[in-house]
């Protein structure tokens, strides 16, 4: 319980330093400067993705029972799985690679549907948390599914 603690306050103080840089860039900045900021929030949230399942497979691991659910164990491995899925977004994202936005896309999918399902389960620690990282997967998604800018001038530019 005192691990999960310790992941909720380092969790707290990220999100405090991604509030005041998404302001900043929201008010003199690009849209692509924006996927970056959310890149670097995928690589934030597959960190603290990783450190959960490790955390909760240890658990397991420790536990002098030796049982454990068919539910923690599915939840362990979704959660394993969803570390790539946020690393490859965030180093697409960060090297401007052309499957970028498929990435990013997936990654805010995931982000979204996690945080849906945490506040479905009644998950009552740190709800809010999970309502900000719900809205944050919203925004992400409507960032990149957004059109390049450059998409957007070539449109303008061909004649009807």
């Amino acid at each position: 319980m005192h691990g999960l603690v310790v992941w909720l306050l380092i969790a707290l103080g990220l999100g405090a330093v991604w509030d005041g840089g998404i302001l900043q860039v929201l008010r003199r900045g690009s849209i692509q400067e924006l996927r970056k900021l959310a890149g670097w929030q995928f690589a934030g949230t597959g960190a603290a993705t990783l450190l959960v399942a490790a955390w909760l497979f240890l658990g397991i691991l420790g536990s002098e029972t030796g049982s454990s659910s068919l539910r923690e164990v599915c939840l362990i491995a979704i959660l394993f799985a969803m570390v790539p899925i946020y690393g490859i977004a965030w180093w697409a994202v960060w090297k401007e690679r052309p499957s970028a936005r498929v990435w990013a896309v997936a990654a805010s999918l995931a982000s979204l549907v996690g945080s849906l399902w945490l506040i479905s389960h009644s998950w009552r620690l740190a709800r809010w948390c999970t309502w900000f990282t719900a809205a944050l997967g919203i925004a992400w998604l409507v960032l990149f599914l957004w059109p390049n800018e450059d998409q957007v001038t070539e449109e303008a530019e061909k004649p009807s």
